[in-house]
């Protein structure tokens, strides 16, 4: 009964937010709301899959052949992705395009090249300079590239997740929450804020969508407005 609730509410879902998809490609209606079912389904299966990381991952369905792609860290989470897709009903084929990209490993060793390759353009800019001045101008320049590599990472950090990550995201929690009804709830995402609109059953529904809401990685701030009704 659960996987048959879940059906519907995919496909309403998908129906919903690609509404112009069947005439902007030129297929049916009913296949462009199969592909887009189909797309969520693998979507949610990654989302709740430990290997797998989902926001790195790309999934395009067209008639029943579903498209992987983006970066995978590891030739497990590759076969783990492409066996999770194929578990979906209506999969006919799965095109794995997913690119092999390992974790980044520690940058000590490219920092150190790096410092070494400073310290020699120093002595042979400037052959005069005494130790000390050498060690200070050294201790800045690395004081300099440190500063610099953390404000790299954290702006990388804060574009890893999308405002379309987080609204499917957050979408796929509530197909898969029995308190709360997906279907009469409308998620738009910008910036990181999420919106909230439709009706809710009781306060009780609406406190678990706006807990569900601010749970969601990326997620800056939630608007309620959500309205209370049958």
């Amino acid at each position: 009964m659960k996987l048959q609730k879940l059906f519907r509410i995919a496909v309403f879902s998908a129906a919903t937010m690609l509404a112009g998809v069947a005439a902007a490609q030129d297929r049916p209606a009913s296949a462009a709301v199969k592909d887009a079912w189909i797309t969520t389904q693998i979507q949610a299966k990654y989302f709740g899959d430990d290997t797998v990381k989902g926001r790195n991952i790309d999934v395009d369905t067209t008639n029943g052949v579903v498209t992987l792609s983006g970066n995978v860290t590891t030739q497990a989470e590759r076969q783990r992705a492409v066996a999770r897709a194929k578990e979906v009903d209506g999969v006919s084929r799965v095109v794995d395009k997913l690119n092999l990209a390992p974790a980044a490993k520690g940058t000590t060793g490219v920092a150190d090249k790096a410092d070494k390759a400073a310290d020699k353009a120093a002595d042979k800019a400037d052959h005069a300079k005494d130790k000390a001045d050498a060690k200070a101008d050294h201790a800045k320049d690395k004081s300099d590239k440190v500063a610099q590599k953390s404000q790299d990472r954290a702006d990388r950090a804060g574009n890893e997740i999308s405002d379309a990550w987080i609204t499917t995201k957050l979408q796929s929690k509530y197909y898969l929450d029995s308190d709360v009804r997906g279907l009469q709830i409308d998620v738009t995402t910008n910036g990181g804020v999420v919106t909230l609109t439709g009706k809710v059953a009781s306060a009780a529904e609406r406190d678990k969508a706006l807990t569900l809401a601010k749970s969601t990685d990326g997620v800056k701030q939630v608007i309620d407005k959500l309205t209370l009704g049958r």
